[in-house]
């Protein structure tokens, strides 16, 4: 309201001030160098260069939308429901509290449709980051430098119910329980890192680690899984079975053939004949989880792209206006032109060259507010420059080619001025 108020009365401003000896100087209504004429180019100049700069920052988060959506997460979110338990203290003593999770993804795996059933400590991409200390048997390293990796709690399926890969060695089996000796899988970062460097760390499957004051086996290798989805590279990893580390908090992972909200009442009732006082919580497909995380990447997209889409809208109907106003208010002088022998090539050149001047100017403003302006969205950014010389290259050609089909359309219709009505047209 404030805007239209403010660019209603400037005009107006302006015609009551209007001095005529002026006015009669500046050569006529509508003269291609009058105080209107260039007040509104400048104005429409502004409008190309806003909307470029909107446009680049909607090109570059449209970049790093598609590469943060593109990138192997390293699992299958797909056909695959996830919910929470928690065991309590009063009713469940520690020998109960290892056998509980494979007792319940065995219960899990016979619903008809499940294809497979795990329990782990956390799920993907919700923003789990506990980390902890350990030695590698046979190894030293510097005081301060000793390694550290995350630590997840999972059961002997977890890994096929989600989709992840193993890369060496074995998965956990129903063997490694409690009487069993003691083992743990890593990951392939974890793996690189201590391991595999090219210089001689050698194998890690059965190379021995303590931590928490145990000695460890690892007995296996399996796929990075990412933090989060806006993660640069996966953190080293490792994958305690629930049967030799007792926890009382667990996510159930279930994958099925049908669709995996269908089974919610199903999984209930499983829970329910195991224990009919447990509660299940955060009933929810991955697909859902793995969606929520870029949730933030996704609703700054929508936002910038739907901006920059009116102001390319707007750019294109200033230009068009500010043409087609020149053009009314150059009608004898384009049927002078003609009449002294001007073809409508001339006048087509002629009258959108001066609406293309102005996009250019806009387009090169723009140009540089856009390298100004998209640092500050530099954070929100997934492998993607902040000044991507593809995108903004990309951007200056669409709002050129806009600008160029909107002065052609008063230019092609100036072009079919008759010159006698023209020259009499006052």
């Amino acid at each position: 309201f404030l805007i239209g108020l403010l660019f209603g009365l400037m005009p107006a401003a302006q015609a009551s001030r209007t001095d005529l000896t002026e006015a009669l100087k500046e050569g006529g209504r509508g003269a291609p160098g009058s105080r209107s004429q260039r007040m509104r180019r400048a104005l429409v100049t502004i409008e190309v260069a806003l909307a470029f700069v909107l446009l680049a920052g909607a090109g570059l988060l449209l970049r790093s939308f598609v590469t943060l959506t593109a990138q192997n997460p390293g699992f299958q979110a797909e056909g695959v429901l996830t919910f929470g338990v928690w065991l309590p203290a009063a009713r469940y003593e520690e020998a109960k509290i290892t056998a509980f999770p494979q007792r319940l993804a065995e219960r899990l795996a016979s619903i008809p449709g499940v294809r497979a059933a795990g329990a782990t400590s956390d799920i993907p991409w919700t923003g789990y980051d506990d980390n902890t200390s350990f030695s590698i048997l046979g190894r030293d390293f510097p005081p301060g430098e000793g390694p550290n990796a995350r630590y997840h709690f999972i059961s002997p399926d977890y890994f096929r119910a989600i989709g992840v890969p193993l890369v060496a060695g074995r998965f956990l089996a129903l063997s490694d329980d409690a009487s069993a000796p003691l083992v743990i899988l890593i990951n392939e970062s974890l793996a690189r890192k201590y391991w595999m460097r090219g210089d001689g760390a050698g194998d890690p499957v059965g190379a021995r680690v303590r931590m928490w004051g145990r000695e460890r086996t690892i007995v296996g290798v399996v796929g990075d899984i990412k933090d989060t989805p806006s993660d640069s590279e996966s953190k080293p990893a490792f994958y305690f079975p629930y049967a030799q580390q007792q926890q009382r908090e667990m996510i159930l992972a279930i994958r099925a053939d049908v669709p995996p909200m269908s089974l919610t009442e199903s999984v209930r009732q499983a829970v329910a004949e195991i224990d009919s006082e447990l509660p299940v919580t955060n009933l929810r497909a991955l697909d859902d989880v793995a969606g929520a995380a870029v949730k933030i990447p996704r609703f700054v997209l929508m936002l910038v792209s739907v901006f920059a889409g009116i102001a390319l809208f707007l750019a294109a109907i200033g230009i068009y206006g500010v043409m087609s106003y020149s053009v009314t208010q150059r009608t004898r002088e384009i049927g002078i032109r003609q009449a002294l022998g001007a073809q409508s090539k001339n006048i087509l050149v002629l009258i959108a060259g001066q609406g293309m001047k102005m996009a250019l100017i806009g387009v090169g403003a723009g140009l540089v507010g856009a390298f100004a302006a998209t640092r500050f969205i530099g954070s929100l950014l997934y492998e993607v420059s902040a000044t991507d010389s593809q995108t903004f290259a990309i951007v200056a050609v669409l709002l050129t080619a806009i600008s160029l089909v909107a002065c052609y359309i008063p230019a092609r219709r100036a072009t079919k001025v008759d010159p006698m009505t023209a020259l009499r047209y006052e």
